[in-house]
């Protein structure tokens, strides 16, 4: 039987402050096998670290990833 998640893609964007964009990879691989475990097609896992010292707004080619992310979904 399939699950009726299973064709439900997701993506995971996670953002935090610290420098080290690796800090929390634990976390997010253990989110990520949790929604893979309810049926999702995780089909990405995007961070971005280092917020506290600077804006999203400056930090421009996280904008044009997450576009090319979104798009792959549809």
């Amino acid at each position: 039987m399939k699950e009726k998640n299973a064709e439900k893609k997701l993506i995971l964007a996670f953002n935090h402050g610290n420098a080290n964009s690796n800090l929390f990879n634990s976390y997010f691989d253990y989110t990520k096998r949790m929604f893979q475990f309810l049926g999702f097609d995780v089909t990405n896992v995007y961070v971005v670290g280092d917020t506290e010292s600077s804006t999203l707004s400056n930090k421009i080619n996280e904008h044009i990833i997450m576009k090319q992310i979104g798009a792959s979904l549809v």
